[in-house]
């Protein structure tokens, strides 16, 4: 069992180190499950709140069938016919880092990015202005960290009892033991508050309800059990009422999203075989404020890993669509992966299998992934330090 778990430390150290940002999900041996949940934002964004200040204006590429436009001059190509180009901005000055960097939608109506280091946190808000998407940049200070955190995939917002705060998560060398989710209030003096939670990576929210990934519950003694975690954020917004272990299964932490009606999707790595499984959750068994375990459906299983999801929600008799960019056993980025599913309410169930949703034209293109508070797909590419995000949307 002690070799097992470090070939799990090793195993997630080299999925970090297969791209430049090098932060990786956490490994573990998993056994047991128990917990509850709920979430709305992480790689999906969810419903951010407000109306997209991003979707003002439109932007760029020559006309196609029905208003779509065309990826003209992009490193990829759109393969699915379930969505189409609608718009596309330029963000000057943002690079989306190849590997843990993923952008969230905001409550302001726009992406939110930030980078992290020893210190904290600098988050940076995003809003079309000119016809460009420029940034309102807030540094937030985090204390006690250790030289060697490396902060989690996203920094989220959170909009229960309407206080400005956002969540973000770190783990150092030694996430079996350390790690925490950051509650940062940008209202006032934008005071920090780190709680303990070993391993934590990708996260969601939905209300007051953070799910994440990671190797313990918030608050929790570590336990080393990889899998989908739930936390409560109190009335102060700056503490946890309650944390649970949804459901164990994985090696290393991946990605998590949820979409518009609050079903939640995760992904969880085993560097055994080599392979992921993405699992989702119908919105009441995650729901805020729900207790108890909870065993998500098996929606796909992939091969290699990766940090990039978002969810665009089933309308109508229309499925809905789980969006995912998995990077190979060498850190090779691949093209992204579309898996329909329906959600009656109860339950959340494939439908067909993985298909293609964007080629990559240039091989290893690195492609970020998150939805906005229309229901619409965000896909993020950078070259020479300006991200352009295309949006799409049902044709």
């Amino acid at each position: 069992m002690k070799l097992k778990m470090v070939l799990g430390v090793v195993g997630s150290l080299l999925l970090g180190c297969g791209d430049d940002a090098g932060s990786g999900g956490s490994g573990a041996t998993a056994t047991g499950g128990g917990g509850d949940g709920s979430g709305a934002s992480g790689s999906t964004g969810g419903s951010g709140g407000g109306t997209g200040a991003a979707g003002a204006e439109g932007g760029g590429g020559a006309g196609g069938a029905a208003g779509c436009l065309e990826l003209d001059g992009a490193p990829i190509t759109l393969t699915a016919p379930d969505l189409c180009v609608v718009a596309s901005y330029q963000a000057p000055g943002l690079e989306l880092l190849s590997y843990g960097a993923t952008p969230s939608w905001g409550r302001h109506g726009g992406p939110l990015t930030f980078v992290g280091d020893s210190m904290g946190i600098s988050r940076a808000r995003w809003s079309l202005r000119g016809g460009v998407l420029s940034a309102d940049a807030l540094d937030l200070a985090v204390a006690d960290l250790p030289g060697d955190a490396f902060w989690g995939s996203q920094l989220n917002d959170l909009t229960a009892f309407g206080l400005e705060i956002s969540v973000a998560a770190w783990s150092g060398q030694d996430f079996f033991n350390v790690g925490e989710l950051v509650l940062a209030n940008e209202a006032g003096n934008g005071q920090t508050n780190g709680t303990l939670a070993t391993g934590a990576f990708g996260l969601a929210v939905i209300g007051n309800r953070i799910l994440y990934t990671g190797l313990s519950t918030a608050n929790g003694k570590p336990n080393a059990i990889a899998g989908l975690y739930a936390a409560d954020v109190d009335g102060t917004g700056l503490e946890f009422e309650s944390s649970e272990l949804l459901d164990a299964f994985g090696l290393a932490t991946g990605p998590v999203a949820v979409d518009a009606a609050g079903n939640a999707f995760a992904i969880m790595t085993d560097y055994e075989t080599g392979s992921q499984e993405l699992r989702g959750y119908d919105a009441a068994s995650v729901a805020p404020g729900q207790s108890g375990a909870t065993l998500g459906t098996t929606l796909a299983t992939l091969e290699g890993y990766g940090d990039a999801m978002a969810v665009v929600a089933a309308e109508a008799d229309l499925p809905g669509l789980v969006a995912f960019q998995p990077n190979a056993a060498s850190g090779e980025h691949l093209d992204v992966v579309l898996q329909r599913f329906s959600a009656d309410g109860a339950t959340v169930a494939a439908s067909g299998e993985p298909a293609t949703l964007l080629t990559l034209t240039t091989p290893d293109t690195n492609v970020t992934l998150m939805t906005d508070d229309q229901n619409r797909l965000w896909v993020g590419l950078s070259e020479s330090g300006t991200a352009t995000f295309f949006v799409l949307d049902r044709p």
